[in-house]
């Protein structure tokens, strides 16, 4: 653990509360969350990266293509805090 690494955290959490409706972000919640430094929980994705058929146009904008399919078969961002 780090202070970026806390922040990406915070980021991530607040990012997916967000936005959760577009259905772009892994699902995340800290393990307390009563807790902002606490660890950070979330969903697992299966990478597929940029460029591999049925990837949406908006993964292409997420940093170093970090995206991939949840156990449901969205594609999902995941490490998406910086």
């Amino acid at each position: 653990m780090s202070e970026a690494g806390v922040s990406d955290n915070l980021i991530e959490r607040i990012r997916y509360r967000k936005w959760r409706g577009q259905g772009r972000y892994a699902p995340c919640r800290f393990l307390n969350e009563k807790e902002r430094g606490s660890i950070l929980v979330m969903e697992y994705v299966e990478p597929i990266g940029w460029g591999m058929p049925n990837t949406p146009d908006w993964a292409k904008y997420i940093d170093c293509g970090q995206v991939g399919t949840s156990r449901h078969g969205s594609v999902l961002a995941y490490d998406y805090g910086d």
